[in-house]
């Protein structure tokens, strides 16, 4: 995917997934049913609808032209981003009081591939990452300067953060905590106003969220408070053993990896560089193993094959991922526990982002276009890489503003990496400009350190 050609008449490009957030809102305008599949499933709480209402605005006022409707939604993920930029300068100033840096910031996230992609792509990304920088300026003010009103102001932000990606749900806990720690020596003592300050955090989040709670129930019957596991898709037991297996390798666990074990083992003709390594194999998934396994997987995906035969294709290959899996973690705890989740941080937040720039492969471009993509590359990894190793690096002194700035990148690494080991490079986008801002503030505090040593 490249967004220096489209062919499509956006202003940017289109990413797929949106249709699960889209079509359901046409439906809901057209036939009063928020619904993926009209007239299949009793309702939709596979995606919560903080990315439609955007849509479904400019659909409602562009009813006509489909086109129009996305370059709408575009031009407003375009717009908050360059709102969000300035907020991101502010909560830069907030953390190191220096107007350089804060100007730095803005600069360097402006230049930045992460952001063109966030803001001209149509995915949740960008309008989740623009409503996280200014929820947390607000949050940081309010926790500063003591505005009740703030704290309101960083709760919509944050709620329709969560709205847009779920998995940001505890952030709420997280706040509050930050807030009874900055107040720890008031906030049991002046009770009205601690409770003032957490339920005006919590209310713009509870209210919409009862609403939406209360239609799951009344279709599913079932508490689904955000939405339903798989986002809604209907995953087989193959595709998710499949996913865990390569994953445990450290492998990139998405079908349209073209670096990957998964695309040797689910294509008919995968790339020659994603067969079998020696490091992978074990004493029961030997190469000749996985070429068995590879055909099991394939036979269970042909149309053409009976339908038993799929069947029973696919709980072998299932019973053998499980088997391999195990067996991987078992002959391989060093690179299972220690490299795995560090090749999995790479393919969330190192990979190549500068083929974003352009949707040619590499070798088909011209030299002024290798050049770009290879300066876009090259600047990503250098600012990636020091805001990673930034969270390595403390301060003696606790600065809870440091803490809450570095906290939602270290949550998601956490939560993709270490927890649900699933990674695609569009999750980091959601923080990647508070990694930027931890990458300025590392670099500024390890020069300050040393000159302060060249001191004495």
């Amino acid at each position: 995917m490249g967004i220096a050609r489209s062919g499509t008449g956006l202003i940017g490009k289109r990413y797929g997934e949106e249709e699960f957030y889209f079509k359901s809102i046409d439906n809901l305008i057209k036939y009063g049913q928020y619904n993926y599949e009209l007239n299949y499933l009793p309702g939709y709480a596979g995606r919560m609808p903080g990315y439609g209402v955007i849509y479904g605005l400019a659909k409602i006022i562009l009813p006509n032209n489909q086109q129009y409707v996305y370059n709408a939604v575009i031009a407003t993920q375009i717009l908050l981003g360059l709102v969000a930029l300035f907020y991101l300068s502010k909560v830069t100033l907030i953390l190191t009081n220096k107007i350089a840096l804060a100007y730095t910031a803005a600069f360097l996230y402006a230049l930045s591939p992460y952001s063109i992609q966030n803001d001209l792509f149509v995915f949740t990304e960008s309008f989740a990452s623009s409503a996280l920088i200014i929820s947390l300026y607000y949050f940081l003010t309010a926790l500063k300067a003591s505005r009740l009103s703030y704290y309101f102001i960083a709760g919509c932000w944050l709620s329709w953060v969560v709205f847009l990606r779920p998995f940001m749900l505890p952030f709420f806990g997280f706040w509050i905590l930050a807030y009874a720690y900055y107040h720890r020596k008031i906030v049991f003592v002046q009770i009205r106003q601690t409770s003032y300050a957490i339920t005006l955090l919590l209310l713009p989040f509870i209210i919409p969220d009862a609403l939406w709670t209360a239609r799951n129930w009344f279709i599913y019957k079932r508490f689904i408070p955000l939405q339903t596991e798989y986002a809604g898709m209907q995953y087989s037991d193959l595709h998710l053993e499949t996913r865990s297996y390569v994953a445990a390798m450290g492998e990139e666990p998405v079908l349209w990896s073209t670096t990957s074990l998964i695309a040797w083992l689910t294509r008919s003709t995968p790339p020659a560089r994603t067969s079998p390594q020696p490091w992978q194999l074990t004493t029961i998934a030997t190469y000749d193993s996985l070429v068995w396994l590879r055909n099991q997987i394939l036979i269970s995906s042909n149309d053409s094959m009976p339908a038993l035969v799929r069947a029973a294709s696919e709980k072998r290959a299932v019973s053998a991922l499980r088997r391999y899996h195990n067996a991987f973690i078992k002959e391989h705890p060093l690179r299972y526990y220690l490299l795995t989740p560090l090749r999995l941080t790479y393919y969330l937040a190192l990979p190549d982002n500068g083929a974003s720039v352009f949707a040619w492969p590499f070798n088909e471009l011209s030299i002024w276009q290798k050049a770009i993509r290879l300066f876009f590359t090259a600047w990503h990894w250098f600012w990636t890489g020091i805001g990673l190793f930034s969270f390595l690096i403390w301060p003696r002194k606790f600065n809870i503003v440091l803490l809450l700035i570095r906290l939602a990148p270290i949550y998601c690494i956490l939560l993709f990496v270490v927890v649900l080991h699933h990674v695609e490079q569009r999750y980091f986008f959601l923080v990647y400009p508070l990694t930027l801002v931890s990458a300025i503030h590392g670099i500024f505090w390890l020069w300050t350190s040393w000159r302060r040593l060249l001191r004495f």
